[in-house]
């Protein structure tokens, strides 16, 4: 009778070596493999002793196949790790998506909002109309409401005049829009203003109506 084979054959085909195209084999894998090839060695109860061979041939086709499944089930390739999922687009800050509504434009300074056209100036003038301060109020209770407490403020002219003479008109008017928001809650330390004469003209300075919007004043949220 032939040498019971069986085993060392079953092993030999679970072996890491025995496809040189397959990956490492799971130790668990092995482990099950093992055990199904132990069951089948076992015959009516009774396993391969003393290097006699108790498997009929047609279990020889059955423990080569049960082999190669267990190296496909051994030395398959460890499942991929799924990618993580994109991360959500970042949502806008709520004072952002507030201080757009209200006007104010982002720039390299903080968050800009040209009072061109609310607060207007007259001629020679850095007082403040019933209506301008009417649009500082409705301002100040909306930028307090959304926590926002550290301001600049920028005056400006038009260019009648010589450049000195502006340039203390446009901090005069400054100061004017300045003390208006203190007079309405904001600390007075936490409020800037400057003065820039008529360096910064939005309009052309050739027409009346583009030097009253040139005397103007500008809002910067410098911090949210």
């Amino acid at each position: 009778m032939p040498r019971c084979t069986a085993t060392r054959f079953a092993r030999q085909r679970c072996s890491p070596v025995a496809h040189p195209l397959s990956s490492p084999c799971h130790p668990e894998a092995q482990a099950s493999c093992q055990t199904r090839l132990e069951t089948l060695m076992t015959i009516e109860g009774k396993p391969c002793a003393e290097g006699r061979s108790h498997v009929r041939p047609a279990w020889g086709w059955s423990i080569t196949v049960l082999s190669l499944l267990c190296l496909m089930a051994a030395c398959a390739s460890p499942p991929q790790t799924p990618a993580s999922p994109p991360q959500a687009a970042a949502v806008p800050d709520a004072r952002e998506t507030a201080l757009r509504e209200l006007g104010f434009r982002p720039t390299e300074q903080g968050w800009e909002l040209d009072l061109a056209g609310r607060v207007v100036f007259p001629v020679d003038d850095a007082s403040l109309s019933a209506e301008a301060l009417a649009a500082i109020e409705r301002l100040s209770r909306a930028l307090r409401g959304l926590g926002i407490t550290r301001l600049t403020i920028e005056g400006h002219t038009d260019n009648q005049g010589s450049a000195a003479y502006n340039q203390r008109l446009s901090e005069r008017r400054a100061q004017g829009v300045a003390q208006a928001f203190v007079e309405r809650g904001f600390e007075p330390a936490l409020v800037r203003h400057q003065g820039f004469g008529f360096s910064r003209p939005i309009e052309d300075n050739r027409s009346e109506s583009g030097r009253q919007q040139n005397r103007r004043v500008t809002i910067i949220v410098t911090s949210l």
